[in-house]
């Protein structure tokens, strides 16, 4: 999906609503709108989908630590004993 098409999905408008809105538009549909809320969660969902390499916390840190370690990275990461599975 693009992103301009990934946008539209998260606006409650029918494409028909969606094509009145142009740049010469007096006023903006009320169901356009979106609160500072809706921002904060998309922007975390998008963090969270581009930042997690495992689905379980101890394989995502362990998977980090080994990019950055190909990186050239100095980490101060240790396992703690009894942590590994």
């Amino acid at each position: 999906m693009s992103e301009s098409g990934a946008l539209k999905a998260l606006i409650p408008m029918s494409p028909d609503e969606l094509s009145q809105i142009t740049p010469d538009a007096d006023d903006v549909p009320y169901s356009i709108k979106s609160s500072l809320m809706d921002i904060y969660n998309a922007i975390q969902r998008k963090t969270d989908i581009d930042t997690r390499r495992a689905s379980q916390l101890s394989e995502n840190i362990e998977e980090s630590v080994k990019k950055l370690d190909v990186a050239g990275w100095t980490t101060l990461y240790e396992s703690t004993p009894g942590e590994e599975i």
